[in-house]
């Protein structure tokens, strides 16, 4: 991976665990006493952060500079949990193990 496709993937994750704070980009400027360019550049891959900039970041959103940096941080999957947890809102638990068995027919089928 080369500088600007590290700076893109963090830039995305950043971008994804602001989302799922429910923040927008001038709430979590402010949060990071950063400015919305700064946020903007950022998460678009297109400014160089600096580590401080980054723990600001990371601060601001409840999480740790370096999963904003792995892409394989645990961490990372908490908003995938959150998301799946609102598509079952309202559905009973026979709906839900209807719904998970049918993924496992599709994961096999897909698999075969």
């Amino acid at each position: 991976m080369n500088r600007a496709e590290f700076l893109i993937s963090v830039g995305k994750r950043i971008a994804k665990a602001r989302k799922s704070a429910g923040k927008s980009q001038a709430e979590l400027a402010e949060l990071a006493d950063l400015s919305v360019s700064c946020i903007s550049k950022i998460e678009r891959g297109i400014n160089n952060f600096s580590a401080e900039s980054l723990s600001k970041i990371a601060i601001a959103l409840d999480t740790s500079s370096s999963c904003l940096l792995n892409e394989f941080c645990e961490a990372n999957i908490v908003p995938l949990h959150k998301d799946i947890e609102k598509a079952f809102e309202g559905y009973s638990s026979e709906d839900v193990d209807g719904i998970i068995q049918i993924i496992n027919i599709i994961k096999q089928i897909k698999n075969a």
